[in-house]
C-alpha cells in the first residue's frame, strides 16, 4: 500500500507541474459597508498550450442541440485562447482517437477551462494527444476532472488494450477485467489522499457496474443472441440513477434487446419512444420518464419533422415538475429555432436557392448575388458547422481570401446548416460574421445549386469566371496551392 502510495503521488506530481491550478478567487468590494460579489460573466474561456496537437472539441450549448459545435482551437489554427458567450453552461465531449475512451467537460459561466494535450506513443510510432483539463477560476478537484485521463494512461500501461496500434477499437474488444483493476486501483489510491470525495469514487463504482453490464448486451448483439436481462449484473430499476447519462444508454440497450431483438436496423428514436409509450416494459416512473425524454432528444436531432408532435404526446403523460419544466425548456428551444429562421421556416421545396445573411431578414437568391459580382472570379464555398474537413480549410480560406484583390476575387460562403443557431455560432468562432458573403440556404436538399452541381457531399467549392460562367465544378481545396494558381490565372484572362 506504501508503495501504491508512492507511486500516485509521483504521478500527481507530475500532472501537477505540467497543469498548475489556480486557487479560488472571490472578487469582493466594499461600499459604503456592504458586501458585494462581482457579477459573474456570461461567458466561458477557453485557452490551448499546445504545439502539435491541435484538433476539434466538440462543444455543447443546450441540451437540445442535435449536433456538437465544432472548436478549432490551437497554434495549428493561429489560435490558443476563445471567449464563447452562453446562458449557464456547456459541455466540451470528445473520445480518443479509436473511439472508444472519451471525456465530458462541464463549463459554467464565467469558467476559464486550461486545456493541454498529453502525448502518448503507441507501439508503431504512431502519436497522439490526449487533453487533460484545469479550471482555473473555482476549486475543482483536478483529478476528479481527469480521472478518464488517468485510466486511459493506467489502460495502455497495462495493455489493457489489446493492440496499440491505430485504428478504430471496438468497446467488447476491451480487457475489462483489467479496466476494472485499473479503475479501482485508481479510485482506491487517490481517496487515500484526498484527491478525491468519497462520492466520486462511489459514482465511478457504479459507472463499472453499468459498463459490465452493458459489455454482456454488446457481445449478445455481436453474436446475435438475445440476452437474458435478468441475469444482468445491473439493476433496471434504479431510480436513483434516472439523472445518471450511462444508465439511462444501459436501459435504452436492454430496450432494444428484449423489444427489438433481431432486427436488422438501429429502431429510431420515435419507435422506442412509441413502443414504451404504448406497452408494458420494465421501466416504471421516473426511469421510463428519463428513457423517454432521451427519445425526445434522439427525435429532435435525427427525425425534426416530428418533434412538435411528439412534444405534445409528451405533455399528456408529463406530470412531475421536472417533467414539465423539461418540456417547457423543449418547447422555447422549438420557438427560439423557429422565430430565429424568420422567412426560411416558409420555403421548403422550392428549387430557387434562397440564402439568409447573417443578422438580415432579407432572403436572397445565389442567381442574383452572383450577377451582382461580376467583373470578378467568384469562389463559392459549401460547408457546415458539424463538417470538420470544412472548418479545418477555413483559416486556408481566409488566407486566400486576405491575398487576392477584392476588386478582382471574391468567395460567397454557403452553410448547408438545418440548425440556424448552429450555423451563427460556428461563423463566430471562424470569423466568417464579418464577411460580406456568408449564407445559410434553407432549402438545400431542393435547391437548383444541389442538383445543377450534383452537391452530395461538403467540403465543396464551385469556381466561376468574372462573366459568371463555372470555370471549375469540384475545385481544389483551399489548403492546395493549385486553387490559388487556378484563380489567378482566370483573373489574368479577365484583364486582358
Amino acid at each position: 500500500m506504501q508503495a501504491m502510495k508512492k507511486t500516485l503521488l509521483l504521478l500527481i506530481f507530475v500532472i501537477s507541474t505540467i497543469c498548475c491550478k489556480q486557487e479560488k478567487k472571490e472578487v469582493i468590494s466594499l461600499k459604503k459597508g456592504e458586501l458585494s460579489i462581482k457579477e459573474i460573466p456570461n461567458e466561458v474561456t477557453i485557452t490551448v498550450n499546445d504545439t502539435v496537437y491541435s484538433k476539434a472539441l466538440n462543444i455543447f450549448f443546450n441540451e437540445f442541440q442535435p449536433m456538437a459545435d465544432l472548436l478549432y482551437i490551437g497554434k495549428y489554427h493561429n489560435r490558443t485562447s476563445i471567449t464563447l458567450p452562453l446562458e449557464e453552461e456547456l459541455s466540451i465531449i470528445g473520445i480518443d482517437f479509436r473511439g472508444n475512451f472519451g471525456y465530458n467537460i462541464t463549463a459554467h459561466k464565467g469558467d476559464s477551462v486550461s486545456i493541454i494535450y498529453i502525448p502518448f506513443k503507441l507501439i508503431n510510432g504512431y502519436e497522439f494527444g490526449y487533453p487533460i483539463f484545469d479550471i482555473t477560476n473555482r476549486t475543482v478537484s483536478f483529478y476528479e476532472l481527469n480521472f478518464d485521463y488517468l485510466l486511459y494512461k493506467k489502460n495502455l500501461e497495462t495493455n489493457a488494450f489489446p493492440t496499440a496500434k491505430y485504428g478504430v477499437m471496438k468497446l467488447t474488444d476491451l480487457d475489462f477485467s483489467q479496466n476494472d483493476k485499473n479503475s479501482i486501483y485508481l479510485l482506491d489510491s487517490l481517496l487515500s489522499i484526498d484527491a478525491i470525495s468519497s462520492d466520486f469514487k462511489n459514482k465511478k463504482e457504479v459507472e463499472l457496474s453499468i459498463n459490465r453490464a452493458q459489455i454482456s448486451l454488446y457481445k449478445s448483439i455481436e453474436n446475435k443472441e438475445k440476452c437474458d436481462i435478468s441475469e444482468l449484473e445491473m439493476s433496471l430499476n434504479n431510480e436513483e440513477l434516472y439523472l445518471n447519462d450511462k444508465y439511462i444508454s444501459y436501459l435504452l440497450s436492454v430496450v432494444r434487446n428484449e423489444y427489438f431483438f433481431g432486427r436488422k436496423k438501429h429502431p429510431k428514436p420515435s419507435e422506442y419512444y412509441d413502443y414504451i409509450s404504448a406497452n408494458k416494459t420494465f421501466l416504471k416512473g421516473k426511469l421510463k420518464a428519463a428513457i423517454l425524454k432521451r427519445n425526445l432528444k434522439g427525435i429532435n436531432s435525427n427525425e425534426n419533422s416530428k418533434i412538435d408532435d411528439y412534444l405534445q404526446k409528451f405533455k399528456e403523460v408529463a406530470i412531475e415538475k421536472e417533467d414539465i419544466d423539461f418540456l417547457g425548456r423543449a418547447l422555447k428551444y422549438q420557438e427560439e429555432q423557429r422565430s430565429s429562421r424568420g422567412g426560411l421556416n416558409d420555403i421548403t421545396t422550392d428549387s430557387i436557392s434562397r440564402l439568409k445573411l447573417m443578422g438580415d431578414e432579407s432572403i436572397y437568391d445565389f442567381e442574383k448575388i452572383l450577377k451582382s459580382e461580376k467583373g470578378k472570379v467568384v469562389l463559392v464555398d459549401f460547408w457546415a458547422s458539424w463538417c470538420s474537413p470544412c472548418r479545418r480549410e477555413t483559416p486556408y480560406l481566409q488566407k486566400l481570401d486576405k491575398s487576392i484583390d477584392h476588386s478582382k476575387f471574391t468567395i460567397i460562403s454557403i452553410s448547408t446548416d438545418k440548425d440556424l443557431k448552429a450555423w451563427e455560432r460556428a461563423s463566430k468562432m471562424d470569423g466568417l460574421d464579418k464577411n460580406k458573403h456568408n449564407y445559410l440556404i434553407s432549402n438545400w436538399e431542393y435547391s437548383s445549386l444541389h442538383s445543377d452541381y450534383e452537391i452530395h457531399t461538403i467540403p465543396r467549392y464551385l469556381l466561376f469566371d468574372s462573366d459568371g460562367k463555372i470555370i471549375d465544378d469540384n475545385a481544389p481545396r483551399p489548403s492546395s496551392e493549385e486553387l490559388k494558381k487556378l484563380i489567378e490565372e482566370n483573373i489574368g484572362k479577365a484583364s486582358i
